[in-house]
């Protein structure tokens, strides 16, 4: 068994996962990313269901995903907040910005002036003289930049 096909010209070449050592031509397996590889540690192709793309000869993941560094081709989803992760989904690089959020240690948090909804993907902005709140209402800080100051806890 060698993890090979024969094509027409009767010649045997290493099935997708495999590379030829091309020193007693056994058929080798490519790095776990790669779904092709010349040698193995330079992918060719990716296989785009596993949430993979091409870069500089190794399949890393696609935006939204992230590798689990334990050998799996499968990349992993990030958090609805993140727009890129690392390591784990909620261990954010980026957020998504249509939803109002920016980076805070590693995660995405709803910018100034909004706060959670009820749902974990929402920023609703909070009353306009709050620069932070809570359930958009009661004001946390207030916004000084209007001159606000907070006269009773919860309002500006």
């Amino acid at each position: 068994f060698r993890n090979s096909t024969v094509p027409a010209n009767q010649t045997c070449k290493c099935l997708d996962g495999f590379y030829d050592n091309l020193v007693n031509h056994s058929c080798i397996r490519c790095r776990y990313d790669c779904q092709t590889c010349t040698v193995g540690t330079a992918c060719v192709t990716c296989n785009s269901t596993y949430h993979r793309i091409l870069n500089n000869g190794s399949c890393v993941c696609d935006t939204g995903y992230y590798d689990t560094l334990t050998m799996v081709t499968t990349c992993d989803s990030c958090s609805v907040r993140c727009l890129t992760c690392v390591n784990t989904s909620v261990t954010c690089l980026t957020c998504k910005a249509a939803q109002l959020r920016e980076l805070s240690n590693n995660t995405c948090v709803c910018m100034q002036h909004y706060d959670e909804s009820g749902t974990i993907d929402l920023c609703q902005p909070c009353l306009f003289h709050c620069s932070s709140c809570l359930n958009g209402a009661v004001c946390l800080t207030c916004n000084l930049t209007l001159k606000r100051i907070m006269a009773v806890t919860g309002l500006c």
